[in-house]
């Protein structure tokens, strides 16, 4: 039995390299904003939602080139979604956490599909960057896309399989001599 031709993984390397580093640049971005999120929150003083709330409502009462009606529709505004948007504001952390390990699975996802290691968690990484509401603004949908469709690829199953047992046990007979590279 001869091992797996080398061709079958370079053929799978080249495939899956494109969608690979994008997510890796989804993952890089989608950490990048979240870090650039909490310092805009630390310069913006952080704090106590309630405390921001009530200094905005303050800006808008001492802002001179607003009329009186529109400072009480405004503020009356103000006060009819402060209980709506509080519990959102709340939610921020929770919402940042999973950003941050949305970000590294992309990033380490990206980086084990271009070494034909571990397509699973490519599978993972590629669905997870897809969440609109966590990744770099949408770039992870046709990143995740593409990567889905290049691991269902043949080749690229191929490739996985031989670089996983080290093309021990692979034969010529096991390969599509016709496949497409």
């Amino acid at each position: 039995m001869a091992s797996a031709p080398i061709h079958v993984v370079q053929a799978a390397k080249g495939k899956v390299m494109g969608p690979a580093i994008g997510l890796i640049l989804t993952g890089v971005l989608t950490l990048g904003l979240v870090v650039w999120g909490i310092v805009q929150n630390a310069a913006a003083g952080g704090g106590d939602f309630d405390t921001k709330w009530a200094e905005e409502i303050k800006k808008i009462e001492n802002d001179p080139n607003q009329q009186a009606d529109q400072k009480k529709a405004t503020i009356d505004f103000m006060n009819k979604i402060h209980d709506v948007v509080k519990p959102l504001a709340d939610f921020s952390v929770v919402f940042q956490i999973g950003a941050v390990a949305i970000g590294i699975l992309s990033i380490i996802g990206g980086v084990r599909v271009m070494a034909l290691k571990n397509r699973g968690l490519g599978i993972t990484s590629s669905i997870l960057s897809m969440l609109p509401c966590v990744s770099c603004c949408c770039l992870g949908i046709p990143f995740g896309i593409w990567m889905l469709i290049v691991l269902s690829n043949d080749v690229v199953k191929r490739g996985f399989a031989a670089v996983a047992d080290g093309g021990v046990g692979r034969s010529e007979a096991d390969l599509d001599p016709g496949f497409e590279r």
